[in-house]
């Protein structure tokens, strides 16, 4: 049915058992990590969009299910019944890789005892065959032992956690038990059909719902997101899914290469995500900035982006030549990429470790703020390009509206901020703000961002100006600055640097590897 093929799985799900009474055999596969083959690619489910019930829709339209089909030129499509998903959560604290992973009972013990609860080691992700070749995208952490059933409860405990704990990853793992269970209605004038679960959209039919086109694709279905939403999903292979990723994430103009390095590496995403996104729900990955941000309007895609998709087929990055790399890139590193667990506090990567972008490593010690200022004034790196407007920047905050923007720290009016902590890149991910009620330290690159207006980065200095009553910051970068420089992948492709160099620049020790 479908072409599918079963792989081997090795998932978080495995460990909680999961419960499939009064779900279909093809439902539960929807909620798999397995998926099918088209033309030797494999093909994965991706939610289109979401649309509130009662749905109506017009054009050429065939649904179908339990053998069933209706037809004709309008249908309404709407939810008789829903029970949602079975889903338990569970605390990670700690990731685990390397060598902590293979003295992990040491380890597990140690974390037990600084936090006073006990621990276990909860794996998430899988082994995937694709034909002769393995891939392996599991991530091991160290859990709570307690298991939560209600996800308000799990996400108040997080809540606490990270603020007993501002240091660590504190993360909500899903564990899927039972899929959701509803009875969808189709009607058209020709018939009507009462559906468990889901229903399959033939693959002739092409219609408008809502002001979305639903065009030809393979195979697509509708479900019931909640009691008043259904949610359109397709199964795409996954080179047709990067024509629609490529133009969201860098610029037409880029240089070939480039465009190859950023169609490798959000390849390789769409593989590390597999079986650890979405669970519970009937499709792998979203087409929101939470997976990766696709675009389904009908509009043709540049031949300069099918060409980089194209002569990368199913290539991605491997360490080791066996485990998927996390991939991660931001729009400018300022001239320094950062350690992953400076911005995320999860495991260190070898291969994201931070590097300079530029051929020659420089004198600066960017942990250091003096250095930092000296690097900042000298502008070095490969993303210092006429198209990069954030490589430095400046921005000016008022006393006024910086007490505003701190008010929930609790520190009143503002007398100090002091970078505590800097990464190799040299952004801060330990501030201190003092005030005249006291001081209080924000944790996280991000969230040291958001607090302070949305800047650029946490790649800054700050000063006081007395006689403008205003704090100045002087910074370099855009984003978290992890993984590939976009900038300064366009920078080294001027340079006519090959993808495969780029690459091996933001990701030292991975290897571009062909997996179909």
């Amino acid at each position: 049915m479908f072409g599918k093929i079963r792989r081997l799985l090795i998932f978080s799900l495995l460990s909680s058992g999961v419960l499939t009474v009064g779900a279909s055999e093809e439902y539960l596969y929807l909620h798999t990590a397995s998926f099918s083959f088209r033309n030797g690619i494999p093909s994965v489910r991706v939610q289109v969009s979401s649309f509130s019930a009662p749905l109506t829709a017009t054009g050429k339209i065939s649904l179908s299910c339990g053998g069933s089909t209706v037809s004709g030129e309008k249908a309404v499509i709407s939810v008789n019944s829903f029970s949602p998903a079975a889903v338990r959560y569970r605390i990670a604290v700690e990731e685990l890789t390397g060598d902590a992973l293979a003295g992990y009972k040491n380890r597990l013990a140690k974390t037990a005892e600084e936090m006073g609860m006990p621990m276990e080691l909860f794996p998430i992700g899988g082994i995937f065959s694709i034909g002769e070749r393995r891939i392996d995208n599991r991530e091991y952490y160290i859990v709570l032992a307690e298991v939560f059933d209600d996800r308000d409860k799990a996400l108040a405990r997080q809540e606490t956690l990270r603020s007993e704990y501002p240091g660590r990853q504190i993360l909500l793992l899903p564990v899927f038990v039972r899929p959701a269970e509803s009875i969808l209605a189709a009607a058209t004038a020709q018939g009507a059909l009462s559906c468990k679960d889901f229903i399959e959209i033939s693959p002739e039919s092409s219609f408008r719902a809502n002001d979305m086109d639903v065009p030809v694709r393979t195979r697509r279905f509708l479900y019931a997101a909640d009691e008043g939403h259904i949610g359109l999903v397709t199964e795409e292979d996954v080179e047709s899914l990067l024509y629609r990723i490529l133009p969201g994430e860098m610029f037409a103009s880029a240089p070939l290469e480039t465009l190859k390095a950023q169609a490798v590496a959000a390849r390789t995403d769409i593989f590390m995500q597999l079986g650890k996104r979405h669970i519970g729900d009937p499709f792998h990955i979203c087409s929101d900035v939470h997976c990766q941000k696709l675009d389904w309007r009908s509009q043709g895609v540049a031949s300069k982006f099918r060409e980089a998709v194209d002569s990368t087929r199913g290539e991605i990055l491997l360490y080791k030549d066996l485990y998927v790399a996390r991939a991660p890139y931001s729009s400018s590193c300022g001239g320094h990429t950062e350690a992953i667990e400076h911005v995320w506090f999860s495991a260190p990567k070898p291969y994201l470790g931070g590097v300079w972008d530029s051929a020659k490593p420089q004198k600066y010690n960017l942990s250091r703020g003096s250095d930092v200022r000296k690097f900042l004034e000298e502008g070095e790196g490969d993303c210092a390009i006429a198209l990069n407007k954030r490589f430095r920047w400046q921005r000016d905050i008022t006393v006024g509206k910086m007490d505003a923007l701190v008010s929930s720290l609790g520190v009143g009016h503002v007398t100090d901020i002091r970078p505590l902590e800097r990464g190799v890149s040299g952004r801060i991910w330990k501030l201190l703000f003092t005030g005249e009620k006291g001081e209080r330290a924000v944790w996280g690159e991000l969230s040291i961002r958001k607090l302070l207006d949305e800047l650029p980065s946490s790649l800054f200095v700050v000063d006081f100006d007395t006689e403008r009553k205003v704090w100045q910051f002087k910074g370099a970068g855009w984003g978290h600055g992890v993984g590939m420089c976009q900038m300064g992948a366009i920078g080294l492709g001027q340079k006519g640097e090959r993808y495969q160099a780029i690459l091996r620049r933001y990701y030292p020790g991975t290897a571009v590897t062909k997996i179909y």
